[in-house]
C-alpha cells in the first residue's frame, strides 16, 4: 500500500483531508466525554428529588430506581475515565526523527500514522457511544417508570 501512495501526486491534500477525520473522530469522542458528564450531573441532580418523591408516596421501587442510576452512573464513568487517545505521530521523544524524512516520504508516513490512529480511536469511540446509549436508558427508563408509578 505504501508504494501505491508515494506514487500520487496528491500526498499533501491526502494529508490535509486525513487530518481533518483524525480531529473529525477526536471530536466526537469528546462530545461522548460531554454527555457522559451531563448524565452524571443529571443523576446527581435526580436522586435527591426521587429520595423526597418516594419518601413522601412509598419507598417500593426506590431500590430497583437507584440500581438502574448506579449503572448508567458507573458506565458514564467508564467513559470518562482518562484514557490514551491513539496519536499519529511518533513518542514525544522521538519526533525528531522525522526531520530525516525526504518531504514526499514524510507525508507518505504521516497518511499511514493517521490512518492507524483514526481506526483505532474510531473503534473504541464506537463503543463508547453504544456504552453511552444504553446509560441514557438507564435513567429514562426510571424516570418514565416513576412518572407513571405516581401518576
Amino acid at each position: 500500500m505504501r508504494n501505491i501512495i508515494r506514487k500520487k501526486p496528491g500526498l499533501s491534500i491526502t494529508l490535509e483531508e486525513i487530518r481533518l477525520e483524525y480531529d473529525r473522530e477526536e471530536s466526537r469522542q469528546n462530545t461522548l466525554e460531554n454527555k457522559a458528564g451531563l448524565i452524571l450531573a443529571f443523576i446527581g441532580i435526580i436522586v435527591p428529588f426521587t429520595l423526597l418523591i418516594f419518601d413522601y408516596f412509598s419507598k417500593d421501587p426506590l431500590g430497583v430506581i437507584y440500581f438502574l442510576f448506579s449503572i448508567s452512573g458507573l458506565i458514564s464513568i467508564v467513559v470518562l475515565w482518562p484514557k490514551s487517545h491513539v496519536r499519529p505521530h511518533v513518542e514525544i521523544e522521538e519526533f525528531y526523527s522525522y526531520a530525516n524524512y525526504r518531504p514526499d516520504d514524510l507525508r507518505d508516513q504521516l497518511i499511514l500514522n493517521y490512518m492507524d490512529s483514526i481506526e483505532k480511536n474510531r473503534k473504541r469511540t464506537s463503543l463508547f457511544a453504544y456504552l453511552l446509549y444504553f446509560s441514557y436508558w438507564f435513567v429514562i427508563g426510571p424516570l418514565i417508570f416513576m412518572m407513571i408509578y405516581l401518576l
